[in-house]
């Protein structure tokens, strides 16, 4: 049987495969629909999926929480990380967005030891060190990847990045499915919120394509695109959970560099939906970073 720590990893892994499938699908619609019209579809189809789960679980009481306040603001940083994230995708490949969002590990391993008192051995500051230099390499310092869309991604790692802490910060005050229904309802009132301010394409007369996805009008979507929104929904809701799942059984120090499976998936994404294809460059940043969890993975295992 499997420690908690090794359910963590496990979980973890899961996870990241799932959300970053339904991350690299949003970019399919930036140049057709509004952001959070995609996202609020999401977001309710997910929320169901949750409350099914919370009441084969436990039950619905369990959204009862003495964490409500903490909940709220981690589902505010969701939003938060979503919206800078899927604003990068716009004019990044897939798997260069994900390489600068991957400032996000370094931070949770470094502030989990500053905030949350973890122990931080030096064997995993060893492995994340040289995750990172697989990161420096992909993000190539002075190239031409480090425009807005580079600083919506690196909003988007600080964002996750806390939202990451308060999971860590509340794995005894409430459940993994609470957190995520929780976050749900995050995007949902938020994607609302926007619609009505922006629905109408009242201030989508900008040139910058991210910001066109952001305030673009909302238009009834194909058949087929909404059948994909909901997809991504049931997608996001379990990749989600056992993301979340993964930071409540394990330390966040150990399940941190473990984020770093979205980097092999972004390629495989970004060449799958889009054609995006690493350069050497990129690939010799991937395989530092690949090896550097993979380092994590042995010693926790063992």
């Amino acid at each position: 049987m499997l420690s908690p720590k090794m359910m963590g990893i496990v979980s973890m892994v899961g996870g990241i495969v799932l959300v970053s499938l339904q991350d690299a699908m949003v970019k399919l619609f930036a140049d057709s629909y509004a952001l959070h019209e995609v996202m609020l579809v999401r977001a309710t189809v997910a929320l169901l999926l949750t409350l099914v789960i919370l009441q084969m679980s436990g039950g619905l009481q369990q959204l009862y929480s003495s964490s409500f306040s903490l909940l709220v603001l981690r589902g505010l940083m969701l939003v938060v990380a979503n919206t800078c994230f899927f604003l990068a995708l716009v004019k990044m490949p897939v798997a260069e967005a994900v390489a600068i969002f991957f400032i996000a590990p370094v931070l949770i391993t470094a502030l989990s030891a500053i905030l949350l008192k973890e122990s931080v051995g030096l064997a995993r500051w060893a492995s994340v060190a040289i995750g990172m230099a697989g990161v420096v390499i992909m993000l190539r310092p002075g190239a031409e990847a480090i425009r807005w869309e580079g600083l919506f991604a690196i909003g988007a790692a600080f964002a996750y990045c806390c939202m990451q802490l308060l999971t860590r910060h509340m794995h005894t005050t409430a459940s993994t499915a609470t957190m995520v229904a929780y976050a749900q309802v995050s995007l949902l009132v938020a994607s609302a919120v926007m619609g009505m301010l922006t629905g109408r394409g009242q201030f989508s007369d900008v040139s910058h394509p991210s910001l066109q996805f952001l305030l673009r009008s909302w238009t009834l979507p194909a058949e087929s695109d909404l059948a994909l929104w909901v997809f991504m929904g049931a997608v996001s809701a379990v990749g989600t959970y056992l993301v979340t799942r993964g930071y409540r059984l394990a330390s966040a120090a150990v399940i941190a560099p473990f984020e770093y499976v979205a980097m092999p998936c972004a390629v495989v994404w970004g060449l799958l939906l889009y054609s995006e294809s690493p350069d050497r460059v990129a690939v010799i940043g991937i395989m530092l970073i690949i090896g550097s969890g993979l380092y994590v993975m042995r010693r926790e295992s063992s």
